[in-house]
Parts: structure tokens; sequence; C-alpha cells
């Protein structure tokens, strides 16, 4: 197996996933990949309308092993490997850290706030 670069969809829903990700997702994320499922399966099924929905499952929907994920086995000269679709429902969720209202990063009297903070979002990251 070999190391393939992201693909462009690939691309393309990780940065989506991470952009969304602050908030209360999961469920959103959860929509969009059975939509996108959806899609890819009503494609194949017009892309080859004479073979059997077992066989374009085998064919596009098994290649990495997990049941339902796109995948898609590729050989290149003397490599070969798969490519999967990213599952947006994989991406973990991170809440944004709020701080008090009041507090301002220039105030003294805050200070040992904000390097309380600071240490407590570095080690969340």
């Amino acid at each position: 197996m070999f190391q393939e670069q992201e693909t462009e969809p690939n691309q393309l829903l990780r940065g989506w996933a991470n952009y969304y990700r602050n908030g209360a997702t999961k469920e959103t994320f959860k929509a969009v990949d059975d939509y996108v499922f959806h899609k890819l399966r009503r494609w194949a099924a017009r892309r080859h309308p004479k073979k059997s929905q077992a066989w374009r499952k085998r064919k596009y929907f098994s290649a990495a092993g997990e049941t339902g994920g796109f995948s898609v086995p590729i050989q290149r000269r003397s490599k070969s490997g798969v490519l999967k679709l990213y599952r947006l429902a994989s991406t973990r969720i991170e809440r944004h850290i709020k701080f008090k209202g009041q507090a301002q990063p220039y105030d003294p009297q805050y200070t040992k706030y904000f390097e309380q903070r600071r240490c407590f979002a570095w080690r969340v990251r």
C-alpha cells in the first residue's frame, strides 16, 4: 500500500468538516454522509445499469473492507492501494472555549486567568 495524496473531493469534505467542527454538527455530518452515499449509489446505478446491486457494492463500496464506505482499488505502475472517501462523521468535534466577558488580555488583573486559559487551550489541541 502507498500513501496517495488526498483527492479533490476528500480535500473539500475534510476542509468543510474542519471549518464547521466547532459547533454541534455531528447530526449534520451524518446527514451529509448519508446524502453523499445516496448520490454515489445512484451514480453507480446509472453508470452500470445492467449490473446487479451486489456487483456495484463489491466494485465501489467494499475495497477498504468497511461496510458502506465508498472506496476503489487503484493500480499505478508497480504500486497499488485503495482510495477511500472521507467520512464527515469521523471528524472529531472540538468545542470553542469561551472566556469571561469582562476579561481583557491587556488588563493586569486578568494576567493569571489568560495564562491558565492558554495552557488549557494548548493541552486540548
